[in-house]
């Protein structure tokens, strides 16, 4: 039997989110700071600074896995994506696996699926055929 991952898979989502919530804000912050610094009526620049944060870090979310098979969170809690034949886990299906969390309905019946039973494999490594090891 499997041994159960499932609190290190939760623990390094939320690092993950974390990382990336801190790094946008505190990315988003800086360069409006410094825009209204300078250009002090210029909210445009800084809606537009706003907006490439948030694509970064959706984008750091969406490509995560594909840091050979490991994001941050996954590495701090010392777990990494494979797929199924041995290999880490790429970076196209760091995307597919990842982009199930994004879609509505989708990110609900991840959330269902794991909570029902959590050594199944969620929606996101079943489409990739990948799954979570421990390093």
């Amino acid at each position: 039997m499997k041994k159960y991952l499932g609190g290190l898979r939760i623990a390094a989502f939320l690092l993950d989110s974390l990382l990336i919530t801190v790094g946008v804000l505190l990315s988003g912050f800086f360069l409006s700071s410094l825009v209204l610094r300078f250009f002090p009526t210029e909210l445009i620049p800084v809606r537009v600074f706003w907006g490439i944060m948030v694509l970064l870090g959706m984008g750091y979310f969406l490509l995560r896995d594909g840091f050979g098979g490991r994001s941050a969170g996954k590495r701090i809690m010392g777990l990494h994506v494979m797929t199924l034949d041995g290999r880490p886990c790429s970076w196209w299906n760091s995307v597919k696996r990842n982009c199930t969390v994004f879609i509505p309905l989708f990110n609900l019946v991840e959330l269902v699926l794991f909570l029902k039973d959590p050594h199944k494999p969620r929606l996101g490594d079943r489409l990739t055929k990948t799954h979570v090891e421990e390093t």
